[in-house]
């Protein structure tokens, strides 16, 4: 049923690649952006502030730290995180190479016509 009506997979592919390109920019960004502007920038978390637990707190911290290759230190700050960032890495590289895919399939396309 889900190969009959290509819409919702085409939709599922704009979401994934809109979804790739702001986790490649996150990625970049712990990379290429002095910590302290992304820190600053930053809010506190409200269930921090309540004094509640939340598992995604320290993950900015420590998606600095492992852009500045501190894997201990990231792994300290949140455990989820170290994980959710060579997930973001695999994703980026899927995605890339997509993007390859389709500009050598388009590019194909055009020496064809000629």
């Amino acid at each position: 049923m889900f190969n009959d009506n290509l819409e919702p997979k085409n939709a599922f592919y704009i979401c994934w690649l809109i979804f790739s390109i702001a986790i490649v920019v996150v990625l970049l960004s712990t990379i290429f952006i002095n910590p302290d502007v992304i820190l600053a920038a930053t809010p506190t978390c409200t269930a921090k502030l309540n004094g509640s637990f939340c598992f995604m707190c320290g993950t900015t911290r420590a998606f600095v730290a492992i852009g500045n290759f501190k894997l201990n230190e990231a792994y300290e700050l949140n455990k989820f995180s170290v994980l959710l960032y060579f997930i973001f890495i695999i994703n980026s590289l899927l995605f890339f190479k997509n993007l390859s895919n389709l500009f050598y399939k388009k590019r194909n396309l055009f020496n064809e016509n000629s």
